[in-house]
């Protein structure tokens, strides 16, 4: 259902493009928004604390980035930041009554290669990673020990397509995921019970606005 979407709206800038060639070759920078979600999973060494949590939300944010061509062939480079209102609280059936997700932002330093064809850019697109969240947990409304907070640096992965719509001016939609190693923590950092366990991914589908100057 997500890539469907993404291929719609492809499809639909595609048909606002212009008709002759462009080059894109030079710096740009611009904004973006769209939708954020993602997938948190904590366990502890005592198997009947874990739990699952799914934050999803808004997002928006900004990225700036150069590209050079080759003939039809585009490389380039990118690096954007997003934030987005994709904090998630939801109910526990075990020992706590809630647990939650409090997202601070996503960022990357991406590498693109694509296919310039008309007045549209196809490309895929990977590199580093940047996130930071914090998880926590509640007992009858109050918090239990003092959370754990993320600043994870791993891998992102993605394609898009962009199109010229005026002058300078392009529109763009994109999809990315970002991937995190498992992550371990001590008893004291969260739930002072034992080492907790955490594996975390996030997906983002974003429309965004360039100008390239």
């Amino acid at each position: 259902m997500r890539l469907a979407s993404v291929l719609c709206l492809s499809t639909l800038m595609s048909g606002a493009a212009l008709a002759e060639g462009a080059d894109w070759t030079g710096f740009y920078a611009g904004v973006h928004t769209g939708y954020g979600f993602g997938q948190n999973r904590v366990a502890d060494d005592n198997p009947i604390y874990f739990y699952e949590i799914e934050p999803d939300g808004l997002i928006a944010g900004g990225q700036l980035g150069y590209n050079h061509q080759f003939g039809s062939f585009v490389v380039g480079i990118e690096a954007d930041a997003t934030v987005g209102d994709i904090d998630t609280r939801q109910p526990y059936s075990l020992s706590f009554d809630e647990v939650a997700l409090k997202f601070d932002y996503l960022a990357s330093i991406r590498l693109r290669a694509g296919y310039a064809a008309g007045n549209g850019l196809y490309y895929v697109t990977g590199g580093v990673g940047f996130a930071s969240w914090s998880d926590h947990t509640y007992i009858s409304g109050v918090e239990f020990g003092t959370g754990a907070d993320h600043n994870r640096t791993g891998w992102t992965l993605g394609a898009g397509a962009e199109f010229i719509v005026t002058g300078n001016w392009t529109a763009k939609v994109e999809y990315l995921h970002y991937g995190f190693d498992d992550e371990i923590q001590p008893p004291s950092m969260f739930w002072f019970i034992g080492a907790d366990h955490f594996e975390t991914s996030f997906d983002t589908v974003k429309v965004g606005l360039n100008y390239r100057f």
